[in-house]
């Protein structure tokens, strides 16, 4: 595959975020280094590129490499002339790429490792050779990844100028979007989503902000995904992995594994705020006596107060009320609506000051509810008679 394909399959495969670190690669003048905080997927977007450009993805470890490794293993090679002279090996890694196929090779941890074999790796990467006989061919592409120091907890070896000038820098962020699109939406949990939208907080926090053994970043939250989704699946809920999730969760996430269950504890139970706000799709996969509790609760707030989507919302739980034919409690709830709120003694000189509450329930109701609004009318037409007589 030529250049010019190169670029025609990055531009139809890769994400935006991906093809801005590739077309810093494609010139091979400079090494791409992304620097950034451990475990967010900066080994993972660059595997990413490699795969979807049907590149072979080599993975180097420095913080797990000698000089033999890196090809700085010497032997003396003896020549024709009859006398011998000191030559490099050249690593298994390094010649597997002598054939066509196109190459990524990654060096990791590259401020991390030894300063010695950072030495090397960097010259590696600079002359893009091994020794002095052995050259990568431009089907080999090359990157770095590292961490930045003081800035996110680690110990580093920070580079000079002359070895900094050798790396093109790309200072790597992963945020909670960036991490859904690329990708968490196709294979996270979907309930650590859920807890993350509500809480971006827990999704990375900054160094001075761990409070745990536990390192919680990207990396972290991919592991309880895969802990949950092992055991139960990735369609399970929290009432069939909460034991799992309070137990050895907080493993993976530390103190964010008990909020987590918290919270998805509660949101399997409605609440007036979040039915006002729309938060909820289905209402009848909620429980008849959750949605009751609701329903009480909406009969002490002002409906002259309510905007036309929260008195929407209003509608739409009522209206569970009526596919499950509990008529009762839908009567009863639309007039306490009327008298609750208004707090008034149900009398025939007072009946002006809950009007305005009967007309909004049959200007927002009607037609659905047309039935149920002639029996609440009716109700009251017969207590304003009793208090005649």
């Amino acid at each position: 595959m030529n250049k010019e394909q190169l670029i025609k399959l990055a531009n139809e495969k890769l994400n935006k975020l991906e093809l801005s670190i590739f077309r810093l690669m494609l010139p091979q003048a400079g090494v791409v280094f992304l620097k950034g905080r451990p475990g967010t997927a900066k080994s993972a977007v660059l595997e990413s590129i490699a795969n979807k450009l049907n590149m072979v993805y080599i993975r180097m470890d420095l913080t797990a490499k000698d000089e033999v490794d890196i090809g700085l293993y010497p032997y003396l090679q003896q020549t024709d002339k009859g006398y011998s002279k000191v030559s490099h090996a050249v690593p298994d890694w390094a010649e597997m790429t002598l054939d066509d196929r196109m190459y990524l090779i990654v060096f990791e941890e590259i401020n991390r490792a030894k300063k010695d074999i950072m030495n090397a790796a960097l010259g590696l990467l600079n002359e893009r050779r091994v020794g002095h006989n052995f050259k990568f061919k431009e089907n080999v592409f090359m990157a770095a990844a590292g961490n930045m120091g003081e800035a996110d907890g680690t110990d580093v070896e920070e580079l000079d100028v002359a070895q900094s000038s050798r790396l093109i820098s790309f200072r790597w962020e992963m945020d909670l979007m960036t991490w859904k699109q690329m990708f968490a939406d196709e294979n996270i949990h979907p309930d650590i989503l859920k807890f993350l939208e509500h809480k971006p907080t827990s999704f990375h926090p900054q160094p001075k902000e761990q409070t745990d053994d536990v390192h919680v970043c990207p990396r972290t939250w991919t592991n309880l995904s895969k802990l949950i989704v092992t055991f139960f699946g990735k369609d399970s809920n929290i009432d069939d992995y909460g034991e799992l999730l309070r137990t050895e969760g907080k493993f993976h996430v530390g103190v964010h594994a008990q909020q987590m269950f918290s919270y998805l504890n509660d949101s399997k139970r409605l609440t007036v705020k979040n039915l006002l706000a729309g938060k909820y799709k289905n209402l009848d996969a909620y429980p008849r006596d959750n949605r009751q509790e609701v329903a009480r609760e909406l009969q002490v707030i002002n409906l002259l107060t309510l905007k036309e989507k929260e008195l929407a919302n209003v509608k739409k739980l009522l209206l569970s009320f009526k596919t499950t034919q509990d008529e009762d409690a839908l009567i009863g709830t639309m007039y306490e609506m009327i008298f609750n709120v208004s707090r008034l003694d149900i009398s025939q000189q007072d009946n002006e000051k809950y009007e305005p509450y009967r007309a909004i329930l049959k200007k927002l109701f009607k037609p659905d509810f047309e039935r149920e609004l002639g029996i609440v009318s009716k109700k009251i037409e017969e207590l304003d008679t009793d208090k005649k007589v």
